[in-house]
């Protein structure tokens, strides 16, 4: 029998919160009193004990004590169902300790809630889950069997979970785990990752595709700040990566800071349907294992190189804003703009290095005294390469990352895109405003008559596929909102009240919307611009 604790309150005529209309209370003489409802004011129970208020006189009360519980044979799963302070679920959770598949701890909020459903990594062993709840009952009951703490569960489907209380009544849930559906990629790294030089001879696998060594490199200036890093990949042979073209060279995008997840995703989307831009990387969303600690959904993309299937000749050269050490760069002599050599290598000396740094000067001679630079460059990619980048309105747009293929014919061509992961209103930027005056480049094409010509025709074609992009994020709720789960339960993106699936997609829900609502008006905005 649970302990009973009364705390005996002044006289006063209290609601009460009992479903009875009396209270039967037995005394420990044995002899029986009814006592009118409103003489239990409330009554918080745990396993332990009943913790009672009575508003009645404490004089007239000797002694006190509830009936027995009920017997575990007499309980009836098949009643009515009463939800009542003693039957009362108030979380699920699957520590790590219990569940080492699920990759990280997950707290499912139950208050006011039936149906209870939580998201783990593709991994997650379902079958043999070990849930522990936090309720207030005499008994647990799941898929109709008697529960207790450390029972391993079937949750790869729909499972019943019934409380009683300590007078039968029985309360009713459902709780249901979800799997990820992205592929998961493990790299066991020889030394742990750093974005000094490369972790050789590595291992790397897709799901049970053995991929064999690699090397893996931690790409950007704030690797290892505690944030969710970048990464590169580099095979000695070329691969295919989830039916992508063979290469040797591959990204780990990591979403950091964008808990839509979609963002980066969409620019290449976007990216790729505009003609004007030779070649946009292929992605595919995965969840990363890294040296056995689960990391979360990232874009396995394709790197930028200049080869069969990717930049088809020339150099890739990137519009930076610094440089690392080993790179070779130059700045061009009238915007003064660093200019970062990508692929291939040429040295710094190299006469690759130098063509392109002529080219650049040359062009930039003309561009600057409107005298026919035309001919020098692949003008439809400049006008694609500048919408993509006006619309996503990208936190880093023109000013670093901004890439240009010099072809070799000669030709300048703008891209391909960088990842836009902090774009589409990212932070709570302004869907109004032009973001071109980053660039010396395209703040002087902007008012070049003939370049703004072909800029509002190819808006136009744009904006009349508006419905598309917006109907595209739509498509990409539900498995989004399976990934920002995912990535809540290791870096708490969301700010979702629990684990529960219920309010991470209220947290999701509200930023997708806010991204859709931003892009509409980013849109109109131009539009009227343009026009």
């Amino acid at each position: 029998m649970k302990k009973v604790v009364i705390l005996f309150l002044p006289w006063m005529v209290a609601s009460s919160l009992m479903a009875q209309e009396s209270v039967q209370m037995q005394m420990t003489s044995g002899e029986k009193v009814l006592l009118p409802g409103y003489a239990v004011d409330t009554m918080v129970s745990s396993p332990q004990e009943h913790r009672v208020q009575m508003s009645y006189p404490k004089s007239e009360i000797a002694k006190f004590s509830f009936s027995p519980q009920i017997e575990e044979s007499a309980v009836n799963l098949d009643k009515a169902d009463v939800h009542q302070s003693d039957n009362l679920l108030r979380s699920v959770s699957f520590s790590l300790g219990d569940n080492r598949s699920f990759r990280y701890n997950i707290v499912v909020d139950a208050l006011d809630k039936k149906d209870l459903k939580a998201v783990v990594p593709s991994s997650a062993e379902l079958s043999s889950a070990v849930p522990s709840f936090d309720a207030s009952a005499t008994y647990i009951y799941v898929n109709g069997k008697r529960w207790k703490e450390g029972d391993k569960i079937d949750l790869s489907k729909k499972a019943d979970v019934k409380l009683v209380a300590f007078n039968g009544d029985v309360h009713s849930y459902t709780l249901q785990l979800l799997s990820s559906k992205n592929p998961l990629l493990v790299i066991e790294s020889t030394g742990g990752v750093s974005s000094q030089s490369w972790a050789k001879e590595s291992s790397m696998k897709i799901g049970t595709t053995d991929l064999g060594t690699m090397s893996i490199k931690g790409k950007g200036k704030h690797f290892a700040s505690g944030l969710k890093n970048n990464y590169r990949i580099k095979f000695e042979s070329k691969k295919s990566l989830l039916d992508m073209t063979k290469n040797k060279r591959w990204e780990l995008v990591s979403l950091d800071g964008d808990k839509s997840l979609m963002r980066a995703a969409l620019a290449y989307e976007f990216a790729s349907s505009l003609s004007g831009l030779a070649w946009t990387p292929s992605f595919r969303k995965v969840d990363l294992v890294l040296d056995g600690i689960f990391m979360g959904p990232y874009l396995l993309s394709e790197q930028v190189r200049v080869c069969k299937g990717r930049l088809a000749d020339g150099f890739f050269v990137s519009i930076q804003d610094s440089y690392d050490e080993g790179d070779d760069f130059f700045y061009a002599s009238l915007s003064q703009s660093l200019f970062v050599m990508k692929d291939p290598e040429t040295g710094p000396k190299g006469a690759g290095l130098i063509r392109i740094q002529d080219k650049v000067n040359d062009f930039e001679k003309l561009l600057y005294a409107n005298a026919g630079y035309s001919s020098m460059v692949d003008m439809q990619s400049f006008v694609d390469f500048y919408l993509i980048n006006e619309i996503a309105k990208d936190e880093d747009a023109f000013a670093t990352d901004c890439h240009l293929n010099v072809r070799e014919d000669g030709v300048i061509a703008m891209g391909p895109v960088s990842c836009m992961n902090k774009s589409f209103g990212f932070g709570g930027a302004s869907p109004e405003g032009f973001v071109h005056d980053r660039s010396p480049w395209f703040s002087t094409l902007y008012k070049d008559p003939s370049f703004n010509s072909l800029l509002k025709k190819r808006f136009a074609e744009i904006y009349a596929k508006k419905g598309d992009w917006l109907d595209k994020i739509d498509e990409w709720f539900e498995e989004g909102l399976l990934q920002a789960a995912t990535n809540d339960g290791v870096w708490n993106t969301l700010d979702a009240k629990s684990d529960d699936l219920s309010d991470q997609e209220d947290a999701y829900r509200l930023e997708v919307s806010n991204m859709k609502k931003w892009l509409e008006k980013r849109l109109e905005w131009m539009k009227s611009e343009l026009e």
